[in-house]
This record gives structure tokens, C-alpha cells and sequence, in this order.
């Protein structure tokens, strides 16, 4: 006997224009700008070269979770890089958001901005252009020019949450001529984090 397991195919593009309405995100033309141009293209197919073997529908129907999700909670432990012995520049977002007072700048030549995000291009991304309209804002980090950061400058994405997080951290680095600066990422949580 074969047996055979019916699943309802998600209608995810459908589900991100609900919750970008939920939010009350279609206000600002830029976002919407953005949101537009993510629903002509949808997400990239197999076709894709970028995202060539990557089945991205498929992942994101398992994961994604538009109707379960969290704002940006105060946590009591302290943003850190597991990295002994190495001290950075921190530019901290706490599941999702930009945390200011979780960063840590140790370099003075470094200056931290919000503001908000520029025209979105026609030929973003798609998932630039989703990141884009659901972006609460965009963090600018400046060094001007003919400054050398002494220390790294670390960008740390930390969650606790366990609920599903929808994390739309967006950010830029402006360096000026002749300067120089070490960069890196880092993802970190706790076990249950889903995000």
C-alpha cells in the first residue's frame, strides 16, 4: 500500500504583503517602493544563478512564521563575541533590532547614525528589496578619511527570543579614502532561538 501525505502549499508572497499591511508599513513610500518591486520579482527560482540548487520556497514554507512574531526584547546578558582575548568595535542587534546600548565603541573615529532607508533599485535583490521594506531602520557606521581603526570592528546579531524572529537588520559601512578597518559578523543565540 502506498500511502501519500497532502500538504497545503503557502502562499508566502501573499503572507509577507499581509503582515507588511499588519504592521502598518505601506505609510512610507520608500518601504512600499521596496515591497513593490519584492512582489514582481517573488523569491529567486531555480533558474537563479545566484540561488542556483537552493530550493528558498521550500525552506522558507518550513520556517517562516509571519504570524508569530516578536518586537525587540530587552535582554540581561551582555552582546559579546566568543573570541577570547580579542576586543572589538561592537555594533550590536538584539533579535533584529539595532541596540544602542548593547554597542561598544572603542575607537572614537567611529560614528553611529540611524536613518532612514534610500530608493530601492529595480535590480536589488529580492531578498535586499524584502529586507528593505520590513527594515526598521538603516545603521550608519562612518570612519573618515585617513583613519586606522585600531580594533575590529565587529557586527553581532544576538537572539534570545523563543518565538520566531523576522530579522530585518539593515545597515552600511562608510570608509573614508585611506582609511582602514577590519570587519566581521557574527550570529549568536541561545539553542531554542528561532530566527
Amino acid at each position: 500500500m502506498i500511502m501519500s501525505t497532502l500538504t497545503e502549499k503557502r502562499n508566502l508572497i501573499g503572507e509577507i504583503q499581509d503582515a507588511f499591511i499588519e504592521r502598518g508599513l505601506g505609510g512610507d513610500s520608500m518601504r512600499r517602493q521596496a515591497l513593490d518591486l519584492f512582489l514582481t520579482k517573488g523569491f529567486p527560482g531555480p533558474k537563479s544563478e545566484e540561488y542556483k540548487f537552493t530550493p528558498i520556497t521550500r525552506l522558507l514554507e518550513k520556517v517562516l512564521d509571519l504570524n508569530n512574531v516578536i518586537r525587540a526584547e530587552m535582554i540581561s546578558t551582555p552582546v559579546s563575541i566568543p573570541i577570547d582575548q580579542l576586543k572589538c568595535n561592537l555594533v550590536a542587534f538584539v533579535n533584529g533590532q539595532f541596540s544602542k546600548e548593547r554597542s561598544v565603541l572603542l575607537d572614537k573615529e567611529i560614528r553611529i547614525q540611524s536613518e532612514a532607508a534610500g530608493d530601492a533599485k529595480a535590480e536589488s535583490d529580492p531578498f535586499d528589496l524584502l529586507n528593505q521594506a520590513f527594515a526598521n531602520e538603516v545603521v550608519q557606521i562612518s570612519i573618515d578619511s585617513k583613519k586606522s581603526i585600531q580594533h575590529p570592528l565587529a557586527i553581532v546579531y544576538y537572539f534570545d527570543s523563543p518565538k520566531f524572529v523576522f530579522a530585518n537588520p539593515r545597515w552600511r559601512c562608510i570608509v573614508g579614502s585611506q582609511s582602514s578597518v577590519s570587519l566581521l559578523e557574527y550570529v549568536h543565540g541561545t539553542a531554542a532561538s528561532i530566527y
